[in-house]
């Protein structure tokens, strides 16, 4: 009876010992991460000021995207490229993407130009909302803009291409990644 009264009391010793490291290892951890969840700030976003004009002394009314990208904070870096979402408002519907890519180099902590010349023809008529948005930061802008007629060319494909490509990329790194593990399942396969 003395030699299960002692198992006992080491088995209950040593799940009291295992609770009370818990509890220690648990207010530690509260001691150490509240004051830096306490004092963490979100980052300044970079702002975004989103320009749509048409190109003086063109016959077939073209239309350019400038966005300026202005750092706040010198930590922030300048994305390749901006994206503007479009949305037909008559349509009621998300036509696509359309990528912005910057002109020149840009230093991070400064403003980069981004600009792109689109024609009219390739919207739809009616009134189309633009959202710039920078897809590093996530910091938007918004314009509105009125076609006045199409001109027979509008072709929706034109604003998925960006989204198709990215699809095509994905799907192709995973098709090689499975490749790979295929070849390597079969190098290590003795022959038989």
């Amino acid at each position: 009876m003395d030699a299960y009264a002692n198992r006992t009391n080491m088995v209950s010793f040593k799940v009291e010992r295992t609770r009370i490291s818990l509890i220690y290892f648990v207010i530690l951890g509260i001691l150490f991460l509240l004051p830096a969840a306490a004092a963490s700030t979100p980052p300044i976003q970079p702002s975004l000021t989103f320009d749509v004009t048409p190109v003086p002394g063109t016959p077939d009314a073209s239309l350019v995207l400038q966005v300026t990208w202005t750092a706040n904070d010198p930590l922030n870096t300048p994305p390749e490229y901006i994206l503007v979402d479009t949305f037909s408002i008559a349509e009621n519907r998300r036509l696509g993407t359309i990528p912005v890519p910057r002109e020149g180099t840009c230093a991070s902590g400064t403003s980069c130009t981004y600009r792109k010349t689109l024609g009219a023809e390739e919207f739809p008529s009616g009134s189309v909302s633009l959202t710039a948005t920078d897809p590093l930061s996530q910091a938007t802008n918004h314009r509105t803009i009125a076609i006045a007629v199409a001109r027979g060319n509008y072709d929706p494909d034109i604003f998925r291409q960006f989204e198709q490509e990215q699809r095509f990329s994905i799907i192709s790194l995973l098709i090689g990644a499975l490749l790979l593990c295929m070849l390597a399942i079969l190098i290590r396969k003795p022959s038989e």
